[in-house]
Parts: C-alpha cells; sequence; structure tokens
C-alpha cells in the first residue's frame, strides 16, 4: 500500500499539533491545551475516501529537530506531495524564515514537485478588523524573504490564515485535503447530475471522518455568494463534528439530518462509507418540479433520500488512489 508523505512543520509552539489532533483525532479547541511539545517526529497514517492513503508527518519544531531534518543523509523530506508550513502570527522571528529557506532548498532538490500550504496561525489574537491587512502583509514578507520562487513558478502554493477558534482551521484543511484527491472532474460531473434531479442550490461532499469539505456543486460562486457558502459550510462542519462527538458518547452513529432554515431546506445523509452529502434546496423546489411530471405527491425529504439511496453505487465506484 503506498501512502503519499505530507509534512507538517513550523516552529515549536506555532499550534502544528493542536491543528492535526483537531482535524484528525476529534479534539476540541480547549482539549488541546493539554498536549506537550513533539518530539522529533509523530507519524499517523491516514486514510481517506476509502483509498486515499496519507502519511502525515508531524515534525518537532525545536531548532535542533528542524536542522536535523536538512542535514546531509537525512530521508525526513524524501518524496514529500505536499509541506503544510504554520507561522506563528505573532511569534515569527528572522531566524524562523531562516529555517525556512533551507527547508525550502532541500525540497526543492528531494521533492521538486512538493505543493506548498501555508497556513499563518493564530490569527485571533489579531484585532479582526485589522487581520486582513495583517495577513496580507505577512505573506507578502515570507515570499519576498524566502526561496518560494521555484514553487511559486509551478503555482503549487497556497496560503491561508488560521485560527482553532473558528471555522478558518476546517476551511484551510478541506484546502489541503481538496488539493490531495487526483482527478475529480467524475466527481463533480456525478454532482452536477445529482443537482439537477433534485434541483439544489448547491450540494457539498464532505470526508467522513474529519468533515472536511472535499467537493461543491456548483465549483465556483459570485464572490459574495461563495463567502457566505464557505461561512455556512464550515458552520455545519463544526456543528456535525461535535455533534457526531456526541452520539458516539451514547454508541450511536450519525446517519441523516434534516434542517429547515431561511427558506430553504438542507439534507445531510451517509452517502458513501466515506463521504457525506449535504443539499441545499430553496423551499418547495422539488415539489413544483415533481408535481409538473406525477399526480403522486411526494414530500420532499423522501424524494432527496431516494435519489440520494439511488446515487450511492455511482459514488461508491469513484477511485481517490491516483493510480492508472
Amino acid at each position: 500500500m503506498s501512502y503519499k508523505n505530507i509534512l507538517l512543520m513550523g516552529k515549536s509552539g506555532s499550534g502544528k499539533s493542536s491543528m492535526r489532533n483537531m482535524i484528525f483525532s476529534n479534539y476540541s479547541a480547549i482539549d488541546t491545551r493539554r498536549l506537550g511539545a513533539t518530539i522529533d517526529v509523530e507519524r499517523t497514517q491516514i486514510r481517506l475516501l476509502n483509498n486515499l492513503n496519507l502519511s502525515l508527518m508531524d515534525c518537532g519544531g525545536q531548532d535542533s529537530y528542524m536542522l536535523n531534518y536538512i542535514k546531509a543523509g537525512s530521508t525526513k523530506l524524501n518524496n514529500a506531495e505536499l509541506l503544510i508550513y504554520v507561522f506563528d502570527i505573532e511569534g515569527t522571528q528572522p531566524k524562523d524564515f531562516e529555517i525556512f529557506n533551507l527547508i525550502l532548498n532541500t525540497l526543492k532538490n528531494l521533492s521538486p514537485r512538493c505543493k506548498i500550504f501555508l497556513l499563518v496561525h493564530k490569527m485571533d489574537l489579531v484585532n479582526e478588523e485589522e487581520r486582513e491587512k495583517v495577513f496580507l502583509d505577512f505573506y507578502v514578507g515570507v515570499k519576498s524573504s524566502s526561496n518560494l520562487k521555484f514553487f511559486l513558478d509551478q503555482n503549487n502554493v497556497q496560503c491561508a490564515q488560521t485560527s482553532i477558534w473558528d471555522e478558518s482551521l476546517y476551511k484551510a484543511w478541506s484546502q489541503i485535503v481538496g488539493s490531495l484527491i487526483p482527478e475529480t472532474q467524475a466527481l463533480q460531473k456525478h454532482l452536477k447530475n445529482l443537482g439537477n434531479i433534485v434541483s439544489a442550490e448547491f450540494i457539498m461532499i464532505f470526508e467522513t471522518s474529519t468533515f472536511l469539505k472535499i467537493a461543491t456543486h456548483p465549483n465556483s460562486l459570485p464572490k459574495d455568494e461563495q463567502a457566505d457558502l464557505d461561512s455556512i459550510t464550515q458552520r455545519v462542519s463544526g456543528i456535525i463534528k461535535n455533534y457526531k462527538k456526541s452520539v458516539e458518547k451514547i454508541s450511536a452513529r450519525f446517519r441523516s439530518l434534516t434542517l429547515y432554515a431561511n427558506s430553504k431546506s438542507i439534507y445531510l445523509d451517509n452517502l458513501t462509507d466515506n463521504m457525506v452529502i449535504m443539499i441545499v434546496i430553496p423551499d418547495s423546489k422539488i415539489e413544483k418540479d415533481i408535481n409538473k411530471s406525477t399526480t403522486v405527491k411526494i414530500s420532499e425529504e423522501k424524494y432527496v433520500q431516494d435519489v440520494i439511496k439511488r446515487a450511492r453505487k455511482t459514488f461508491e465506484k469513484l477511485d481517490f488512489s491516483g493510480k492508472k
């Protein structure tokens, strides 16, 4: 079984292990306070979407460890698929940029096709009205003081602001996992077909264990609508993760959930063993469409459930391993 190597790096205390445990071990933000410093490398093997296998290496951020990763003969940075580098917005020093540059130089030689994802973390410590400017200024500073150009020229660099205290962490990690999913065209095609059948305003697919968003239809919206959608998505993701933790305490499993709000119906259901689907439909849209073609009165909820049930086999056949 082959694994995609994912590096999680940054100085000690930047928040790497906290976010890893929140995403993959269902820790709450408060739970992370009991975590200690990472010693050397903590490797976690993760299986998502049935056959997307990840080897996540949480690398200790003390200077001695960081320098050890890049010394001659070290294999830590070999064949890396993705580097997630975490910067503490208030604790980053010039020395940290120097080490980041050394990491990039080593990756350039050992893993030249590696994707780079920069997380500017602990943004909750910045006044809300100043966050966007502080974030953009920081990113400009990173680009000007580091050797990112090699990876930027390959369009292999992304940057996001994060905090464990809001939805930004789930949004960033959804982008990270989404970037690792190969050949999403088939997934988007099936989502489009499903959306047409149920007259959906939009549809989202979440990975079951992490509840990270992996696909949407439509996959692009006007900027203001996209911002609203992102906010809804991350809030739902957090709510469902907490809900799942609650029902697991009584040995129950999440199966489905229906919500009604703001003239919309929101349906969440298990699409496969590894995917949860969320369908958002304007009120009464389906019943109007159904009644054009049949005299049988079918409730919207039952209709959506039946459509999801019929779609399961199609989505179960999707291969996310990247193998040809």
